[in-house]
């Protein structure tokens, strides 16, 4: 297997090389040839990271993609709502790979609390513990309570 090479820059020109090897060399960057090699990798190491970033940002909208997909499949087989909302979170931590998924119903009370109508994943004996409210109070100023008003 051939060792492949490359380089990080430093200040005063001086660019440490490393290599698969697990070798560090040092060169000197005197030449515009050199100059324009350091420019064309500081250009390739960016254009890297934008990728990932664009790669990480693709799977995030194909999980969602997948789950809109599938919960309108949900939709058109429903016949109560009650199942179509337990399928739906269903679906949401099955195959779209989300961690926990929950829905509440917005009460008209004085308190105006929501309640938690189906959930899936981990967490959701804890759902049914907490007071979550859409009023303008301490239990409505997380991310529901903005949501439903």
């Amino acid at each position: 297997m051939r060792p492949f090479v490359w380089r990080t820059k430093r200040s005063a020109g001086l660019h440490p090389w490393y290599s698969s090897l697990n070798r560090r060399m040092w060169k000197w960057v005197d030449s515009e040839e050199d100059r324009s090699k350091v420019q064309r990798n500081k250009e390739i190491e960016e254009l890297s990271k934008r990728l990932r970033s664009m790669e990480e940002t693709l799977r995030q909208t194909d999980r969602a993609l997948r789950l809109l997909s599938d919960c309108n499949a949900a939709v058109v087989h429903a016949t109560e709502e009650q199942t179509l909302l337990e399928d739906v979170c269903q679906i949401a931590v099955g195959p779209a790979g989300y961690y926990l998924a929950w829905v509440g119903y917005a009460e008209q009370d004085d308190a105006r609390t929501v309640r938690v109508v189906a959930h899936a994943g981990p967490g959701g004996g804890l759902l049914e513990q907490l007071h979550i409210s859409w009023a303008d109070n301490e239990y409505g100023r997380g991310t529901v309570g903005p949501a439903i008003r």
